[in-house]
């Protein structure tokens, strides 16, 4: 980061310890609080052809990871805190998957418990919610 910029996002460059800047120090509060924040859980799996039944936890605002995908383009999942049988999990899904804004519709309406299907593999994965 440049100074400039460092200027520009109204960070002070005082020095708060030997050799480490006042946003360093804010950086790691809050990294500090994203992990008080933060429950290990493993990653949501589907397999295909199977359908899930899942609980989302809609209480909190969803974290989000961004990164680029095998072409280099500039993808967003969204970290969705879910329960399955019992079990939590985290479902990463792209925030440009079909499947995402339904959930986050159903969910605004008070919905929380859903049915999956996924199919395919790879980049051919579709997710499809069942209705009952």
């Amino acid at each position: 980061m440049t100074e400039q910029k460092i200027k520009e996002q109204n960070i002070e460059l005082k020095t708060t310890k030997p050799g480490c800047l006042e946003w360093i120090e804010h950086e790691c509060d809050m990294l500090e609080q994203e992990m008080k924040d933060y429950e290990e859980r493993p990653n949501l799996k589907f397999p295909e052809n199977e359908v899930i039944k899942i609980t989302i936890d809609f209480s909190k605002p969803f974290q989000k990871w961004t990164g680029t995908d095998d072409n280099d383009k500039s993808i967003c999942k969204s970290i969705i805190p879910c329960t399955v049988k019992g079990e939590k999990f985290y479902f990463w899904c792209n925030t440009k998957n079909p499947i995402y804004r339904e959930l986050i519709r159903a969910g605004r309406d008070g919905q929380d418990t859903f049915k999956i299907l996924r199919t395919g593999q790879r980049k051919q994965t579709r997710y499809a919610l069942v209705k009952e």
